[in-house]
């Protein structure tokens, strides 16, 4: 399998090879067997990238750019391509993500069970060095894909802590479950109502809530979730490397907020 290193596109140059036009002098020059340019019926093809400042200004024959004056960084067999763009994501979400126990099942992630899923929790708390009263979030579980075909309940989340609020966050993001200590910060109990637009899923033939909330029902533990969020601005850095690191170099934070867009 080819490895790949990606670049944001700048110029439409980029595209169309541009031997006529030739350069002295560049900041970077870039070169591999495999630049993908994603234009005509090739593949890939051995070509030079001149790169001033942050623009793209020449693509050409990978001879001709040995001649071009600057700092050059061949890769060899290893493919360049053109960076990704998410066009649809939630980049104050991902960002949020480096912070939480990860939930979900392969190959995302490593829960196939409901004790899978407990013992995540119990090592996220362990690595983390939590202390009690500190908030436990964990992201993308995914009751499809867990053994049991369900949900983790209260009961469950309580079998790893008593002393921390636990809320796990379903892997569509329009479910949660919630330990009974992190029910109780919220004041979520057998008397309170389902809001409009929510539910406060509940034990069969009693008005004590599972653990499990849909919709606008999650929104309390939400607000709770985003307070305890500890530092914003390094989990956007490491969220910025997620995205490098997959090739993306263009994103989105759909649905943001001021917080974020000062961030």
């Amino acid at each position: 399998m080819k490895k790949f290193y990606f670049i944001t596109l700048l110029l439409l140059t980029f595209f169309i090879p541009s031997q006529a036009f030739s350069i002295s002098e560049a900041d970077l020059i870039l070169s591999s067997n495999n630049v993908l340019t994603m234009a005509g019926v090739k593949k890939s093809e051995p070509l030079g990238i001149a790169i001033v400042g942050k623009k793209i200004v020449w693509v050409g024959d990978i001879n001709q750019s040995k001649k071009i004056k600057g700092k050059h960084v061949n890769y060899g067999n290893k493919a360049i391509a053109p960076g990704l763009i998410d066009a649809h994501g939630h980049a104050s979400y991902v960002a949020f993500a480096t912070q939480v126990a990860n939930v979900a099942s392969p190959p995302v992630g490593p829960v196939k069970t409901i004790a899978d899923l407990q013992n995540e929790i119990k090592q996220f708390i362990k690595i983390k060095n939590l202390k009690p009263g500190e908030w436990v979030i964990g992201l993308g579980y995914d009751d499809s894909l867990l053994k049991e075909q369900r949900h983790p309940t209260k009961k469950d989340l309580d079998e790893i802590s008593t002393l921390n609020p636990i809320f796990l966050i379903h892997v569509s993001s329009h479910l949660g479950t919630a330990s009974s200590l992190a029910l109780s910060l919220t004041n979520i109990n057998s008397e309170t109502q389902d809001p409009p637009g929510g539910v406060i899923r509940r034990y069969k033939n009693s008005s004590e809530p599972n653990g499990v909330l849909e919709e606008t029902a999650v929104y309390p533990l939400q607000m709770q979730v985003m307070s305890s969020h500890k530092d914003p601005l390094g989990s956007v850095i490491k969220a910025m490397e997620v995205y490098a690191k997959n090739g993306i170099t263009t994103a989105q934070d759909g649905a943001s907020n001021p917080q974020s867009i000062e961030l």
